[in-house]
């Protein structure tokens, strides 16, 4: 059954024949724990891919602010009000500056496509804002560096590590205490995995460079005796 919300009144609408007296379920569809409990009261605890109870629609969001300061501070000549632009730009073409990281751990294109519009050299920018297409969501090192900064810094931002919450929980609190912890877990569950799989990528990354390098080219002594 679904539940419509008309101006005057609440209607429950079945969406197949009932019998009478046979239980009727109604969705909250895949909504993340913070949503649940933000519009329903309540979070959903089940069983995890990855062992553990959790919500699997759980979602964490990242501000872009937080990509931008990470750029501005590795390069002193950049400026806020230099960057601004671009991220005007960004915004009028349709994009957000909150984007959303889930818990099948895959970077957000939209994510990586900003940062990387943040990162354009001048004439390359100015092609971009001309063509209307931002840059391609195209992943190398210096994007897994700062993606893994920024997840740092965004599970910085909590007030208590992924361990404490699951001690507290443990232990006797307030329903919407526990409510509040279960929707954080949730979220640094997925930022612990993602930081994994970062790193993975680093090393990966590393090692690709390392067998092009050995791998490229003539033998630099064979062209001297050219």
């Amino acid at each position: 059954a679904k539940l419509f919300d008309d101006e005057n009144e609440l209607r429950m609408v079945s969406t197949k024949p009932i019998k009478a007296g046979e239980q009727i379920w109604n969705t909250y569809g895949d909504l993340p724990n913070a949503e649940l409990l933000r519009r329903y009261g309540h979070v959903d605890l089940l069983p995890l891919p990855k062992g553990g109870v959790g919500n699997p629609g759980d979602v964490v969001e990242i501000r872009g602010d937080i990509a931008l300061s990470i750029i501005l501070g590795k390069d002193s000549s950049l400026s806020e009000a230099f960057l601004r632009e671009r991220i005007d730009w960004w915004l009028e073409e349709g994009g957000d500056d909150v984007f959303v990281l889930e818990a099948d751990i895959e970077l957000p294109a939209l994510l990586v496509s900003f940062i990387r519009l943040l990162l354009l050299d001048e004439d390359e920018w100015k092609s971009a804002k001309t063509r209307s297409k931002p840059p391609k969501p195209k992943i190398d090192a210096q994007i897994l560096d700062i993606i893994h900064e920024l997840l740092e810094m965004r599970l910085k931002a909590y007030p208590t590590t992924l361990q404490e919450d699951e001690s507290k929980l443990m232990g006797p609190l307030l329903k919407n205490e526990k409510h509040a912890i279960i929707v954080r877990m949730g979220e640094k569950r997925i930022i612990n995995d993602s930081l994994v799989m970062i790193g993975d990528l680093r090393v990966q990354n590393r090692k690709n460079n390392k067998r092009k390098i050995s791998h490229g080219g003539e033998n630099p002594q064979k062209r001297s005796r050219k």
